[in-house]
């Protein structure tokens, strides 16, 4: 099957997954990714019904900001994101901007305790409300943020490090979902845009927390990686994914690489990178699914990125693998998709954008349209250099032809 056939097919399911009054309005595995893909799909097809079902979703979420978190997985912040990625896709106007204005006003309140926070989180935390608002051009939260990353920050004979907030104390997180990787990235981005008096306590966190991850380095293991340090245990090597491992430091270091122009950061970051991309079989991969945060759509997505990020043909080698992988197991015979979640829950239905089937079509839709990707910020996948270095066609709605030639 076409990989055109197979986004059709996708969109069909996630038209009827989709209900018209929603009590989730969550992006990670609600119907707010679910709206992220039907309005891409729209902007790529022209489909009429897609585009008013994302609008419907747009709706119920200015109308239904208050009495939430403010997480980016499952709150506020993740819903109006999602607004404002479909204001843009469409060119309108849809109060994206008002909902981000009066958040940054209610957290001005608590100034000071967001700048004594530990809940540094990406996905679940202040990090990812953060990268919401400065995405909209708000700046209060992201001072209040650089103050809390310097004094959170962990001094280590080998480095700074930050504790994971997540449930268990004392475990670092290496990963570019929740730990590590996170806190560099952030670092990166924030030197040029950080109020003076921090530029120099920035520029010391971000090298030395590049010594502390590349201290953890492993030996002997088919990843260079762990995914978290805790205690005394004995490091494990992490499977090949957005959410840990060797792909997210690799990122990580070659932005910070960028942001302080350090050439030797960037040369292990591209070594570190190239290293994954003999990890086909499941044993050193750690592949069992197919959704973006630990399966073979997000490996697609992450070579994708590196291909237009470093140009390097390895990657475009193992983006082109990965996405046959997905598409040969993209079966949909019953209209379900099923992600794996661990020994406790096993296989469950997903249709969202984390794990689930939204998150798929997304990537297939950048596969056949590749100026409709800035939806991958969502996942910490800014621009490592300035602008894309492959300037994309422009669209011209072929994707609206389904394989008899009619319309969708």
């Amino acid at each position: 099957m076409k990989i055109e056939n197979r986004i059709h097919h996708i969109s069909e399911i996630l038209l009827s997954k989709t209900p018209e009054s929603s009590s989730d309005l969550t992006l990670m595995n609600g119907d707010c990714g679910k709206a992220l893909f039907l309005a891409n799909y729209a902007k790529a097809s022209g489909c009429d019904k897609s585009k008013s079902k994302a609008l419907k979703v747009a709706e119920l979420i200015r109308l239904n900001e208050g009495n939430r978190n403010l997480r980016l997985s499952d709150g506020l912040s993740g819903a109006i994101w999602t607004l404002h990625e479909i204001e843009s896709l469409f060119h309108l106007d849809l109060g994206a901007k008002d909902q981000a204005r009066r958040l940054e006003n209610a957290l001005i309140d608590h100034t000071q305790i967001l700048q004594t926070t530990d809940q540094l989180d990406y996905l679940h935390g202040f990090l990812g409300v953060e990268h919401l608002l400065s995405s909209l051009g708000f700046q209060h939260l992201s001072h209040c943020i650089d103050q809390s990353v310097i004094l959170q920050a962990q001094i280590h004979e080998k480095g700074v490090f930050w504790f994971e907030c997540l449930g268990e104390k004392e475990v670092i997180n290496l990963g570019l979902a929740h730990g590590q990787a996170a806190f560099i990235c952030y670092l990166a981005d924030r030197l040029p845009h950080c109020k003076e008096a921090c530029k120099t306590r920035f520029c010391e966190l971000l090298e030395s927390a590049v010594n502390f991850l590349l201290s953890t380095q492993l030996e002997g293991e088919h990843a260079q990686f762990p995914s978290y340090l805790i205690g005394d245990e004995s490091p494990k090597p992490s499977r090949l994914a957005w959410c840990y491992g060797d792909l997210g430091t690799g990122i990580a270091l070659l932005r910070a690489g960028r942001s302080l122009t350090k050439p030797e950061w960037v040369d292990t970051a591209i070594k570190i990178l190239k290293s994954t991309v003999g990890r086909k079989n499941e044993n050193s991969s750690g592949v069992q699914d197919l959704g973006f945060c630990h399966g073979s759509s997000g490996l697609c997505q992450l070579y994708d990125y590196l291909e237009r990020s470093a140009d390097i043909s390895e990657f475009a080698e193992s983006k082109t693998y990965w996405l046959n992988y997905t598409l040969k197991r993209l079966l949909l015979k019953d209209n379900t998709y099923q992600a794996y979640r661990g020994q406790d829950e096993q296989w469950v239905e997903s249709m969202g954008l984390l794990d689930g089937l939204a998150g798929i079509g997304l990537v297939l839709i950048n596969q056949v349209f590749p100026e409709l990707s800035n939806w991958e910020e969502v996942f910490y996948l800014k621009p490592i250099r300035d602008g894309k270095i492959k300037t994309p066609p422009p669209i011209d709605h072929s994707l609206a032809k389904s394989a008899d030639g009619s319309a969708v």
